[in-house]
């Protein structure tokens, strides 16, 4: 009865353990699963502002140029 006993609690206090080792991991596991998604987002922005930068801002420069060009060139052409 008392080694019954024993046992018992020994098997108890081994599963509260596991289950809190559980939840600590959980925890910081959803904590690191925050981070990288919070990153990644960053990233996302990121690239995008990259994609814009790298891309539309020289593209509109060279419509603006352009349109300054063929002004110039149809007041010359006009006279």
């Amino acid at each position: 009865m008392n080694l019954e006993i024993t046992i018992n609690m020994l098997n108890n206090q081994l599963k509260a353990r596991f289950l809190d080792g559980l939840e600590t991991v959980s925890y910081y596991g959803g904590m690191i699963v925050d981070e990288l998604a919070g990153l990644a987002f960053f990233l996302l922005l990121f690239y995008i502002y990259l994609i814009v930068a790298m891309v539309y801002i020289p593209l509109a420069l060279l419509v603006f140029a352009m349109r300054r060009i063929t002004k110039v060139l149809k007041r010359r052409t006009c006279r």
